[in-house]
């Protein structure tokens, strides 16, 4: 059913001031024709793997910016899940500051993944006034 699923990363905005929230957008959308069972949470991955959502964020001249964040992934309760319809989205906010060091000033590239599919590539800047 993976195939089936379309991710989509977005910042909500194009350029950020050194300190301030980075905030980008997952959605994940079923684009076939069941229903499929997601996790309504979508929780950040964690580097041992478990969770949801994983990202990989380079800076304009293609460096790895590492993930410094701890993450504490919690159980799961059946209340978890919810069922996207065909056409239906799943989505959150995450603050990639909390997670990656986006203190150097430049533009930066983000993806996305969760279950192994990634999303296109989508950028944005930080600015140092």
């Amino acid at each position: 059913m993976t195939g089936d699923l379309k991710v989509e990363v977005a910042p909500s905005q194009e350029r950020y001031t050194a300190g301030e929230p980075v905030l980008v957008r997952v959605l994940v959308a079923n684009e076939g024709e069941d229903d499929i069972s997601l996790d309504r949470a979508l929780t950040l991955r964690a580097p041992n793997g478990e969770g949801d959502v994983g990202f990989e964020v380079t800076t304009d001249a293609g460096e790895s910016v590492p993930f410094v964040a701890r993450v504490t992934v919690r159980s799961r309760d059946a209340g978890s899940t919810t069922v996207v319809p065909p056409g239906g989205v799943v989505g959150r906010l995450f603050d990639l500051g909390r997670y990656f060091p986006l203190e150097d000033p430049g533009r930066y590239r983000v993806r996305a993944d969760y279950r192994a599919i990634l999303s296109d590539p989508a950028t944005f800047e930080i600015a140092d006034d």
